[in-house]
């Protein structure tokens, strides 16, 4: 299946974090790319704050593999979930792009 168009996945920091943290740097990112085009995947929506870890992960990565793109939040680093996504990402063809560039 080819890739959506100007579908960008957004990944960062989740677990460790207050969810309203995590909530509002996931929407103000949304935000910010859905104002540069994009058709934006925010996993904070798509998936319930009490999911376990696994779970949350193979619906997430499920619809990773549908995007052209991925936004990495500036904390991305700390997350084992969004280091996961850039790897897949990175041996995909998904275009990554990061917040702090």
């Amino acid at each position: 299946m080819e890739a959506l168009k100007n579908h960008i996945y957004i990944a960062g920091q989740v677990t460790g974090l207050p969810y309203p943290t995590v909530q509002a740097s996931f929407m103000a990112a949304k935000n910010n790319l859905i104002a540069q085009g994009y058709t934006v995947i925010n996993p904070v929506e798509i998936t319930a704050s009490n999911t376990p870890w696994p779970k949350a992960m193979r619906g997430c990565i499920s619809v990773l593999m549908d995007c052209s793109h991925i936004y990495m939040l500036a904390n991305w680093q700390a997350s084992k979930g969004a280091t996961l996504e850039r790897m897949l990402a990175q041996k995909t063809g998904i275009i990554i792009i990061y917040q702090n560039a």
